[in-house]
Parts: C-alpha cells; structure tokens; sequence
C-alpha cells in the first residue's frame, strides 16, 4: 500500500491486474468519499497495469459523489485500453446500480474472484 492510499483500500497485485479492497463501511461523508476518490485516482494513474478490480464487500452504502470518483477511474482507464470491474457490492448497492442502468456503463461481478478470472481471460 502506498503512503497516499488511505487504510480503507488495500491494494494487492494479481499477475497483470491490481485488485483494490475497500474497507471504508459506508461511503458518505465528504471526507472519505475525496479520500477515496483520491487514493482511486492515484492507484489507476501511477500503477503501470491498466486492469483493475473494485472489491466492495466492506462498503454498506455509497453515495453518488463515490459513484461519480469510480465512472472517473473507470474512464481513465479506458483511455489507457484499460479495463475495470467492480464487484462484492452488496444486495441494495447492486439494485441501486441497476436502477441507475450503472450495469450498462460499469462492469459488475460478484466477487474478486469472478472478477479476476474475468480479466485473466480476455
């Protein structure tokens, strides 16, 4: 983990790709949501690989403004061929992401290893 990457994301390497743990439980306060967004940020420009997995299984509930930081990361790395998939989002995330026809714009699986096999395979 790196000095700018706050606790509530742990990041691990998967052979190409980079799997970010997130920890934070819920995802609304303003100042955790900028600390996500920033440690997103940083993780996606610095780190040479370009597929990354989001793995949200410690996050209870996330506000727009956090959804807002992973349409950004997700944009930057599509700029670099890159790929993201986010995944563990629990059972009202998941059906707020649906209604929101997120599932259309972001990549969804169920969990980390759905997810990582995915991008082993493409």
């Amino acid at each position: 983990m790196s000095d700018n990457t706050p606790q509530m994301i742990q990041i691990t390497q998967h052979g190409e790709s980079v799997l970010l743990s997130v920890s934070a439980g819920q995802l609304t306060a303003l100042r955790t949501i900028d600390a996500f967004g920033d440690a997103l940020s940083a993780a996606v420009s610095t780190r040479s690989e370009s597929r990354f997995v989001i793995d949200f299984v410690g996050v209870t509930f996330m506000v727009t403004p956090a959804v807002n930081a992973l349409l950004k990361a997700s944009k930057q790395l599509k700029q670099r061929n890159g790929r993201l998939i986010i995944c563990g989002l629990n059972r009202n995330i998941d059906h707020v992401f649906k209604l929101m026809k997120l599932d259309r714009v972001l990549t969804i699986a169920p969990d980390a290893e759905t997810a990582l096999q995915q991008l082993e395979t493409e």
